[in-house]
């Protein structure tokens, strides 16, 4: 069957009420599976399906309404994410589940709860999602909905690295934090230099910039300003503020 048949055999299906095949459907049209690349398409039908139940349109809706979609003229709205990642979320979507604990830990279309964020992320992880093992992490880290506990935290970011799913380079960062500042573990500005340097390889900007400082200051390394620098350019090109700032003041 050509992806072109099993569109129109979708189609077909999603006209009659289908909820899943309302969600293919929209993917049909958002990934241009047998049929033209039509966003305005693709909301219409995996709006029909999320408001048939179907947790993946749902979580999908969410996603359109936090990061906006200029194709299909829609724009941010938090609320309407909130909206629909939670339908999502109650019935089991580990995506729509961090999302939603994510809206709650940083007040965006909701009222800033860290109990409900540190729940959200709970039901995420206990599904054995990465990112939201990590991000349950930076509660206990921060103390977002739970008392601070910097040994739970490190055991949560080492956890996450070793998850085969895994993003990797925010907890090498986190880990690396812990070791320079003597977090939950025995101070160890060698070890911290170490982790920042995996979560930097890993693309993450804030071990790119905590690499600059350590490099600027001599900690954990012998100094190297150039060095320092070449880091600090690195987090810069990655969107960092602090970097920029930083390479203003001292290396201009």
């Amino acid at each position: 069957m050509s992806d072109e048949e099993k569109f129109n055999e979708a189609l077909k299906r999603a006209e009659s009420g289908d909820a899943q095949a309302q969600w293919e459907t929209g993917e049909n049209y958002y990934c241009a599976f047998g049929v033209k690349e039509d966003h305005k398409k693709a909301v219409y039908w995996y709006l029909k399906s999320a408001e048939n139940g179907f947790a993946e349109a749902q979580y999908e809706m969410g996603e359109f309404y936090w990061y906006g979609d200029s194709q299909a003229n829609l724009d941010t709205d938090y609320e309407k994410a909130a909206y629909w990642y939670e339908k999502a979320a109650q019935q089991g979507h580990k995506l729509a589940q961090l999302q939603l604990g994510n809206l709650y830990c940083d007040g965006l279309g909701v009222e800033k709860d860290g109990e409900k964020a540190f729940y959200w992320f709970t039901k995420s992880a206990e599904q054995d999602y990465s990112s939201a093992v990590y991000n349950l992490g930076l509660c206990y880290f921060d103390g977002i909905g739970v008392n601070k506990d910097y040994k739970k935290a490190l055991e949560l970011c080492f956890k996450a690295i070793e998850m085969t799913d895994g993003e990797t380079a925010r907890p090498y960062t986190t880990i690396g934090y812990c070791y320079e500042m003597g977090y939950g573990v025995e101070k160890d500005t060698q070890k911290a230099v170490e982790f920042y340097l995996k979560g930097a390889e890993g693309g993450c900007e804030v071990a790119m910039y905590n690499l600059g400082d350590c490099y600027k200051d001599g900690v954990g390394v012998e100094q190297d300003l150039y060095v320092a620098k070449k880091w600090y350019e690195k987090a810069a090109e990655h969107g960092d503020s602090d970097a920029r700032d930083t390479l203003e003041k001292y290396f201009k």
